[in-house]
């Protein structure tokens, strides 16, 4: 019965001690860009560029969820190609 005990006790031990928090770097996400021109002579493009990716820990504490901060800079814009008349 002691033998069990003990063996219980080093599992719960190592449980608590293996739930440490994990530190990472930023990782960084490819620039995008996109454009088009629409039916009616304008020009739309859109860029997302210097982007990364930090995951924190789980608030939650569950291993289903993943939380993180996403960072970066978006821009937009709009010109006409062809005047209208």
């Amino acid at each position: 019965m002691l033998r069990i005990l003990r063996a219980g006790a080093l599992v719960v031990v190592l449980l608590c001690l293996g739930d440490g928090v994990a530190a990472a770097d930023p990782l960084p996400v490819a620039d995008v860009t996109q454009s088009a021109e629409t039916d009616d002579g304008w020009h739309l493009s859109v860029a997302l560029t210097r982007m990364t990716m930090n995951s924190v820990p789980n608030m939650a504490a569950t291993a289903f969820t993943r939380e993180g901060f996403v960072t970066g800079k978006a821009a937009a814009a709009s010109t006409e190609t062809a005047p209208s008349r």
